[in-house]
Protein backbone atom coordinates (compact mmCIF):
# COMPACT_ATOMS: atom_id res chain seq x y z
CA UNK A 1 0.00 0.00 0.00
CA UNK A 2 1.05 3.57 -1.22
CA UNK A 3 -0.21 6.53 1.22
CA UNK A 4 0.63 10.31 0.19
CA UNK A 5 0.44 12.64 3.22
CA UNK A 6 0.35 16.63 2.79
CA UNK A 7 2.33 18.60 5.14
CA UNK A 8 2.98 22.10 5.47
CA UNK A 9 5.94 23.16 3.98
CA UNK A 10 8.98 22.35 6.80
CA UNK A 11 6.93 20.74 9.12
CA UNK A 12 5.09 17.47 9.57
CA UNK A 13 1.54 18.69 10.35
CA UNK A 14 -0.95 17.85 7.86
CA UNK A 15 -1.24 20.08 5.15
CA UNK A 16 -3.54 20.76 2.11
CA UNK A 17 -2.77 19.19 -1.31
CA UNK A 18 -1.76 22.12 -3.62
CA UNK A 19 1.01 24.16 -4.48
CA UNK A 20 4.29 24.80 -1.73
CA UNK A 21 2.64 21.27 0.03
CA UNK A 22 5.51 18.70 1.19
CA UNK A 23 4.30 15.23 0.26
CA UNK A 24 5.64 12.12 2.69
CA UNK A 25 4.57 9.33 0.03
CA UNK A 26 5.01 5.91 2.39
CA UNK A 27 4.66 2.41 1.09
CA UNK A 28 3.73 0.18 4.19
CA UNK A 29 3.93 -3.72 3.75
CA UNK A 30 3.01 -5.91 6.49
CA UNK A 31 1.89 -2.92 8.74
CA UNK A 32 5.55 -1.33 8.58
CA UNK A 33 6.64 1.26 5.97
CA UNK A 34 8.95 -0.28 3.89
CA UNK A 35 10.20 2.78 1.95
CA UNK A 36 9.35 6.46 2.86
CA UNK A 37 10.14 9.85 0.37
CA UNK A 38 9.45 13.45 0.35
CA UNK A 39 8.63 15.35 -2.71
CA UNK A 40 8.33 19.07 -2.44
CA UNK A 41 4.93 20.20 -5.05
CA UNK A 42 6.67 22.87 -7.18
CA UNK A 43 3.13 24.48 -8.11
CA UNK A 44 1.74 23.71 -11.92
CA UNK A 45 -1.73 23.24 -12.38
CA UNK A 46 -4.24 20.99 -10.78
CA UNK A 47 -3.56 17.55 -12.76
CA UNK A 48 -0.01 17.71 -12.49
CA UNK A 49 -0.41 18.08 -8.97
CA UNK A 50 -2.49 15.51 -9.32
CA UNK A 51 -0.47 13.39 -11.63
CA UNK A 52 2.58 13.51 -8.86
CA UNK A 53 0.14 10.95 -6.59
CA UNK A 54 -0.45 8.82 -9.74
CA UNK A 55 -0.66 5.68 -7.78
CA UNK A 56 -0.92 5.67 -4.78
CA UNK A 57 -3.78 3.98 -2.79
CA UNK A 58 -4.67 7.39 -0.96
CA UNK A 59 -4.16 10.76 -0.39
CA UNK A 60 -4.04 12.35 3.29
CA UNK A 61 -4.85 15.72 3.27
CA UNK A 62 -5.87 18.59 5.52
CA UNK A 63 -8.38 20.23 2.62
CA UNK A 64 -8.13 20.27 -1.47
CA UNK A 65 -9.45 22.84 -4.06
CA UNK A 66 -12.05 21.57 -6.56
CA UNK A 67 -9.39 21.23 -9.69
CA UNK A 68 -7.31 18.70 -7.26
CA UNK A 69 -10.14 16.88 -6.66
CA UNK A 70 -11.54 16.08 -9.79
CA UNK A 71 -8.10 15.11 -10.95
CA UNK A 72 -7.51 13.16 -8.48
CA UNK A 73 -10.81 11.61 -8.91
CA UNK A 74 -10.83 10.82 -12.71
CA UNK A 75 -7.51 9.37 -12.13
CA UNK A 76 -8.94 6.94 -9.30
CA UNK A 77 -7.10 8.06 -6.59
CA UNK A 78 -8.94 8.47 -3.43
CA UNK A 79 -8.50 11.33 -0.86
CA UNK A 80 -9.51 11.55 2.44
CA UNK A 81 -9.37 14.27 4.94
CA UNK A 82 -9.29 13.56 8.62
CA UNK A 83 -11.79 15.33 10.94
CA UNK A 84 -8.47 16.63 13.37
CA UNK A 85 -6.82 18.12 10.92
CA UNK A 86 -4.17 19.38 13.69
CA UNK A 87 -2.24 15.45 13.68
CA UNK A 88 1.12 15.16 12.48
CA UNK A 89 1.72 12.73 9.50
CA UNK A 90 2.73 10.04 11.52
CA UNK A 91 -0.66 9.92 13.33
CA UNK A 92 -2.75 10.55 10.56
CA UNK A 93 -1.35 7.25 8.76
CA UNK A 94 -1.74 5.15 11.51
CA UNK A 95 -5.38 6.30 12.23
CA UNK A 96 -5.77 5.70 8.00
CA UNK A 97 -4.24 2.24 9.00
CA UNK A 98 -6.07 1.26 11.57
CA UNK A 99 -9.40 0.92 10.09
CA UNK A 100 -11.10 3.84 11.79
CA UNK A 101 -13.06 5.44 8.44
CA UNK A 102 -15.91 7.33 10.96
CA UNK A 103 -12.66 9.75 11.74
CA UNK A 104 -12.23 10.84 7.90
CA UNK A 105 -14.20 12.74 5.49
CA UNK A 106 -13.45 10.67 2.04
CA UNK A 107 -13.89 11.57 -1.00
CA UNK A 108 -17.59 10.87 -2.78
CA UNK A 109 -16.15 9.74 -6.47
CA UNK A 110 -19.54 10.47 -7.67
CA UNK A 111 -19.32 14.25 -7.46
CA UNK A 112 -15.69 15.08 -6.94
CA UNK A 113 -16.25 17.15 -3.82
CA UNK A 114 -15.52 15.85 -0.36
CA UNK A 115 -17.77 15.04 2.17
CA UNK A 116 -16.49 18.30 4.02
CA UNK A 117 -16.78 20.48 0.91
CA UNK A 118 -20.67 19.31 0.41
CA UNK A 119 -21.48 19.32 4.05
CA UNK A 120 -19.34 17.91 6.26
CA UNK A 121 -20.88 15.62 9.29
CA UNK A 122 -24.27 16.73 7.52
CA UNK A 123 -26.02 14.56 5.42
CA UNK A 124 -23.97 13.94 1.70
CA UNK A 125 -27.20 15.26 -0.43
CA UNK A 126 -25.83 15.83 -3.69
CA UNK A 127 -29.03 16.25 -5.00
CA UNK A 128 -28.87 19.65 -3.39
CA UNK A 129 -25.45 20.56 -3.84
CA UNK A 130 -24.72 22.87 -7.08
CA UNK A 131 -21.83 21.63 -9.17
Amino acid sequence: MKIAVCCSPGVSTLGPFGRGSDLFIWEMADGAIINRQTVRQQGGCCGGLAHSVAGVDVVLCSGIGYGAMRHLVEQGTPVAQPKDDTLDAEKVVQLWLSGVGDQFYVEAGDCGHSERSCGGDEHHNHEAHEH
